[in-house]
């Protein structure tokens, strides 16, 4: 009888020189290329022969994990075991379960797939490296933000989500980015969607969410996006690109500063938002800044003594909605119009009577 590989499952093969030397079976993963296996042992910077796509055999599971037939399965490369979620930095998708297997069996065959193969395959959630490698997919966004390291990229594909904790973003450099249209509702009871929670830093920190519409409604105090910089040690930057905020009467942005000695600074960009932008300002270096935003809910800062900046170009501000404030804090309207509340709403241009609360307000362009 004759017998055959499955075209799925004929091994390919490349030439490939890896900076570190490999040993016989070692699994590394190659931004562009994906999963290679070495065939041979080979020195750093030596070219030799690797598996690139094929059927793995006995491949070994890391403790406690249970894998189905089909199972996404990643690669620690601590333990050169399969994991299915909770990934570590240097850990990498290494291809699908054709078998069930679990910790007390030991091992599974895995079908590594091409780089081009697999992103799509994996579902809507998805992680990649700062250099936009893909890491590893996710069944939740829950899951996938617990596990970010620092200056992964979270890409959730177009669709609606519903939250099943409050998310906090433990790591700098963190992107959350949407693609198509992507609708995020906060958990019930949670006091926000997302938070801030950096701790000690070694530089400044960067958080961006981009193309989200981010639904806050499940009681009027239930806030979108919370800053807080609680013992950051460092300045903290949040970048809001694109995004949406309804509301049922929480802050859609709320700021806090714990860590007064230095400044927490957000930036809005094409958004509309719903809810009020609350600020508590601590630093001189502090700073909003919305350009072609649509400001409903307005903003409200403490009576904090700093030089606070609050930037607003070409943008809607609701009429009246600058709150709070204290005369070094600075308002800056460029290019503004201010919008009632009222059914049609009313529009005028920002000028000085609008009510910018206690800070100072600087008319450009009106």
């Amino acid at each position: 009888m004759e017998s055959y590989v499955a075209e799925s499952q004929a091994p390919e093969t490349i030439m490939y020189a890896n900076s570190a030397a490999v040993s016989v079976g070692e699994l590394i993963h190659v931004a562009g290329i994906g999963v290679l296996r070495a065939m041979v042992a080979g020195d750093a910077d030596e070219s030799i022969c690797y598996m690139k796509k094929g059927l793995l055999s006995n491949v070994p599971i890391t403790s406690a994990v249970t894998v189905a037939q089909g199972n996404a399965c990643y690669w620690d490369v601590s333990e050169n075991k399969i994991i299915l979620t909770g990934m570590a930095e240097g850990d990498f998708f290494l291809g699908f379960a054709t078998q069930a297997g679990s910790a007390a069996g030991g091992y599974v065959e895995v079908e590594i797939s091409n780089l081009a193969n697999f992103p799509s395959a994996l579902g809507n959630i998805s992680v990649h490296d700062a250099s936009g490698k893909f890491k590893a997919s996710y069944a939740t966004i829950d899951l996938a933000v617990a596990g970010l390291v620092a200056n992964d990229i979270l890409i959730i594909k177009s669709g609606a989500y519903t939250l099943t904790s409050a998310l906090n973003i433990t790591k700098p450099g963190v992107k959350i980015i949407g693609e198509g249209s992507v609708e995020i509702t906060g958990f019930a009871g949670a006091d926000y969607c997302f938070k801030t929670v950096l701790g000690a830093l070694t530089a400044t920190a960067e958080i961006t969410f981009k193309n989200l519409n981010i639904i806050h409604t499940d009681d009027a105090s239930q806030v979108g996006i919370q800053v807080d910089n609680t013992s950051a040690t460092k300045k903290l930057n949040v970048y809001v690109d694109d995004c949406t905020f309804e509301t049922d009467g929480g802050n859609s942005i709320d700021i806090d500063h714990a860590d007064t000695s230095n400044a927490v600074r957000v930036y809005g960009n094409r958004c509309t938002v719903e809810g009020p932008v609350n600020m508590v300002t601590a630093d001189n270096g502090d700073r909003m800044r919305f350009d072609v935003c649509t400001l409903r809910g307005g903003v409200v800062t403490d009576a904090g003594n700093f030089d606070l900046e609050m930037l607003f170009k070409d943008s809607i501000i609701l009429h009246g909605g600058i709150s709070g404030g204290h005369s070094n804090q600075r308002c800056i309207f460029v290019n503004c119009v201010s919008e009632t509340d009222a059914d049609p709403n009313v529009y005028a241009l920002v000028d000085g009577d609008d009510n910018v609360g206690s800070a100072t307000d600087q008319i450009i362009g009106s």
